[in-house]
C-alpha cells in the first residue's frame, strides 16, 4: 500500500469532482453539452482504467474517488446524448 500517495491521488480526485460538479449542474440547467465527444469519451475511459490501476496498487481511496470522477464524465456523455436528441 502507498498511504501518502493515496491520500495525494484522493485529494485531487476529490477536487476534480468539486470542479466537474458544477459543469453537470449548468449542463442540466441550459440542456447542452458544449464538449466534444472526443474529449468526454477519451477522459471518461482514461480516468477509468487509472482508476482500476490504482485499486490493484492497493489504493483504495484513490481508486475510489477517481472512479467517482470518471462517472461523472460518463455523465456528461449522457447528458450530451440525451440533449442532442431533444
Amino acid at each position: 500500500m502507498h498511504p501518502v500517495q493515496d491520500i495525494m491521488m484522493t485529494v485531487v480526485s476529490l477536487m476534480f469532482i468539486y470542479s466537474l460538479f458544477p459543469q453537470v449542474v449548468m449542463n442540466f440547467r441550459n440542456k447542452k453539452v458544449l464538449i466534444s465527444w472526443q474529449t468526454i469519451g477519451i477522459t471518461t475511459i482514461g480516468i477509468l482504467v487509472v482508476s482500476i490501476c490504482y485499486l490493484t496498487m492497493g489504493m483504495t481511496f484513490a481508486g475510489i474517488t477517481n472512479m467517482s470522477v470518471g462517472i461523472l464524465w460518463a455523465f456528461i456523455g449522457i447528458q450530451k446524448l440525451f440533449y442532442e436528441r431533444a
